[in-house]
């Protein structure tokens, strides 16, 4: 669904769900599950953070 957004809705959007999943205990790959860490690494690639 991100992928449908124009770069810079992509970046806000990708920053929110980042601030959320780490309030949340869903962003280190050892509090996640595979699919969860599947979605930390999209997010990572949009935002820059490899």
């Amino acid at each position: 669904m991100i992928d449908s957004f124009s770069e810079e809705n992509k970046k806000h959007a990708a920053l929110s769900m980042k601030t959320y999943w780490e309030k949340h205990g869903k962003w280190k790959k050892e509090d996640c599950s595979k699919k969860q860490w599947a979605k930390v690494q999209k997010i990572k690639s949009i935002l820059g953070d490899e």
